[in-house]
């Protein structure tokens, strides 16, 4: 769903006054067109690099609750991408002989199987020695 679709989905904004729901809706277009780069900028330098609105406007733009959901799927995009891009590159270097690239390999392996499901379970026994203090 775009920028604009997830905007209208949520309450508070058909809450907004309509001026103010069609400049989100402007400056939602203009962001989600540049996300690539957008989501790396501050208030101030949206406004000059997109040409639209200004610093309070963009501020307030990219702490809407929406605006935050679409910039960490943002993000957890890009970063799932660099992973895969470092285990591809890593595992070209394990194949020529490079021991530190598979040892990096195994660490990657073991953060890509981990999901945020999986819980880790520590277990410890305690030798209480037998009942006579012995």
């Amino acid at each position: 769903m775009d920028l604009v679709g997830r905007l209208k989905q949520y309450p508070s904004f058909s809450k907004m006054p309509q001026d103010r729901q069609e400049i989100f809706a402007r400056l939602a277009v203009s962001f989600e067109e540049a996300s690539d780069m957008a989501i790396f900028l501050s208030p101030m330098e949206l406004t000059e690099k997109l040409g639209i609105g200004n610093r309070q406007l963009w501020q307030e733009f990219i702490n809407f609750e929406p605006v935050v959901q679409f910039i960490r799927a943002e993000l957890a995009q890009a970063a799932s991408v660099a992973s895969r891009k470092t285990f591809q590159s890593l595992n070209k270097e394990a194949i020529t002989g490079n021991v530190q690239a598979a040892r990096q390999i195994n660490e990657l392996a073991g953060v890509f199987g981990s999901g945020d499901r999986n819980k880790i379970i520590v277990l410890h026994r305690i030798d209480r020695g037998n009942r006579d203090g012995n």
